[in-house]
């Protein structure tokens, strides 16, 4: 299922008495790339009225969803282990185009995460709305490239007062559904992440806390774990 998606909305300030929009639509939004699976495609739908530019930009991640983040960028598709094409589209009104990814890496022992970023290309604001927004809405792809091997596992440790939360597997999971109850009627909700391979994450729980979780692991395979 791998539901968790990357939607950025980026604002050109003029004034706020008027907002124009250049919307799109991308389907899928996560892909996993299976071992032996070389090419998928996204399509990029345009629901607005009028032609629109899109640029899309692949990066490799380190370290994701982390203060140390990195989104790394080649020229060389070749060295960056992922092939988008095109690169720049132009759809016309309530049309579509599709984007076509194809994996330029072997399987390695753990996933390797990627994102695409679809964004549209402002265009100008005209003379007679010089006090206006312009308001872009722009997707961020997950792609993910699958080991030959899938291990999947997230731990949950419960240690008096702090949960920890482990992913000794080598694909990333989404936690989702978490909640620590003391009893049937005081429960507490706890956030919803994503958790990539070696990571983890910790919470401070009260006194005696029975905590539960729903994981989404690759393929819709979701299973509950509880501490």
């Amino acid at each position: 299922m791998r539901f968790d998606a990357l939607i950025l909305v980026l604002g050109l300030l003029f004034s706020s008495s008027l907002a124009l929009s250049e919307s799109i639509m991308v389907s899928p939004q996560i892909i996993d790339f299976s071992a032996g699976k070389r090419v998928e495609n996204i399509t990029v739908i345009n629901s607005g009225d009028k032609r629109t530019f899109v640029k899309i930009t692949p990066y490799r991640l380190e370290d994701p969803e982390t203060p140390n983040e990195k989104r790394i960028s080649e020229q060389n598709p070749q060295k960056l282990g992922l092939l988008v094409s095109p690169q720049h589209l132009i759809i016309p009104p309530r049309g579509e185009k599709t984007v076509r990814l194809i994996r330029l890496t072997k399987s390695s022992g753990e996933e390797l995460p990627f994102l695409v970023s679809v964004t549209p290309v402002l265009g100008n604001v005209s003379a007679k709305n010089t006090n206006a927004i312009k308001i872009v809405i722009a997707y961020g792809v997950r792609i993910f490239l699958m080991p030959n091997q899938i291990k999947e596992k997230i731990v949950l440790e419960h240690h008096a007062e702090k949960l920890i939360v482990k992913n000794e597997g080598n694909v990333s999971a989404v936690l989702f559904s978490g909640k620590a109850c003391v009893s049937e009627s005081s429960c507490e909700s706890l956030p919803a992440f994503r958790l990539y391979p070696d990571k983890s994450r910790d919470f401070r729980l009260k006194a005696n806390a029975k905590v539960v979780y729903k994981v989404d692991y690759p393929k819709e395979n979701i299973v509950e774990l509880s501490a």
